[in-house]
């Protein structure tokens, strides 16, 4: 009995890309400590972005399913049940991406981040229509930019002054072969 459900699940996950296509009170369990994990992870005792960004990519791949336009519109004759399944994804999913911002920030990857960010604010709305992101989303957003902003400049500095010390120490290899032709 318990072999062939196993057997029989393992196909069916298998046919959906590895994904678990059924909405269950253990998959959002599971969701949901692997977003309490990555934050976790992120505390100062511990400090482990990567293992943050990874339990925060594990949980997106788990809603992937559930929060695809395909999706809802495949479902959305059915009934109201899968209507509340869409928006628990697509929330939990805006939980993810910032659960996944907030580690790429403490990786220092501050471009993708903002993306984690943007998407964490885009997945709110489409949870609920009209709903504003929360304004811890708005400030991780803010601290984003402005990190990536100094990050880049400091770079283009760094650029101004290796290509203009170029420019003044450029006699410096000519005179290097000069000398050993002449």
């Amino acid at each position: 009995g318990d072999v062939t459900f196993l057997v029989s699940h393992q196909d069916e996950m298998m046919k959906n890309s590895g994904h678990e296509i059924h909405w269950t009170a253990l998959l959002k369990a599971l969701i949901t400590i692997r977003l309490n994990l990555s934050m976790t992870m992120l505390k100062k005792q511990i400090n482990d972005p990567p293992a943050a960004l990874e339990q925060a990519q594990l949980a997106l791949n788990e809603l992937k399913p559930f929060t695809s336009t395909k999706w809802r519109l495949d479902k959305a004759q059915e009934d109201e049940i899968n209507q509340q399944t869409y928006k628990e994804a697509k929330e939990l999913q805006a939980k993810a991406y910032f659960r996944l911002g907030t580690a790429q920030t403490s990786s220092g990857d501050f471009a993708a981040a903002i993306r984690s960010f943007e998407h964490s604010m885009r997945s709110t709305r489409e949870a609920t229509p009209g709903r504003e992101p929360e304004p811890v989303v708005l400030r991780r957003l803010a601290d984003a930019k402005r990190e990536h902003l100094r990050k880049k400049k400091r770079h283009r500095k760094k650029f101004k002054f290796m290509f203009s010390n170029e420019e003044g120490g450029g006699t410096n290899g000519a005179s290097g072969t000069e000398g050993k032709e002449g």
